[in-house]
């Protein structure tokens, strides 16, 4: 009897775990993000710096904080530049909020960025 019992709590708390897994998933909307501005901060040999100003939109109902960002920014599958913001933003529920993003390019990406696009 002992062991029924066990086994029958045992159930239910995977049950349970598995119901709030699903549960969190779907309570979960992906923010939305979207081109603001590009700004050139720099010109250089080799390469180039940009701000790029995105807008974040965050659908759901309650705040996201978030202390890093990694990003990679690709034209089709071809890679111009990847990096990472260690700067902390918050996205307030049902709000958007600007965030720059540094991005250095190299010439010779560009070139086959551009490349991409045109085949």
């Amino acid at each position: 009897m002992k062991k029924n019992f066990v086994l029958a709590t045992a159930a239910v708390a995977v049950i349970v775990a598995a119901g709030c897994s699903a549960l969190g998933k779907q309570a979960f909307t992906d923010p939305v993000v979207s081109l603001r501005d590009v700004k050139v901060t720099g010109i250089g040999m080799t390469g180039g710096n940009l701000d790029v100003v995105l807008s974040v939109y965050n659908p759901n109902g309650y705040r996201l904080d978030a202390t890093r960002l990694n990003y990679r920014l690709q034209v089709d599958s071809t890679p111009l530049a990847n990096g990472v913001l260690d700067n902390r933003f918050t996205l307030q529920d049902k709000d958007s909020t600007q965030v720059h993003i540094p991005v250095t390019f190299s010439w010779s990406g560009l070139g086959a960025g551009m490349r991409s696009i045109f085949n």
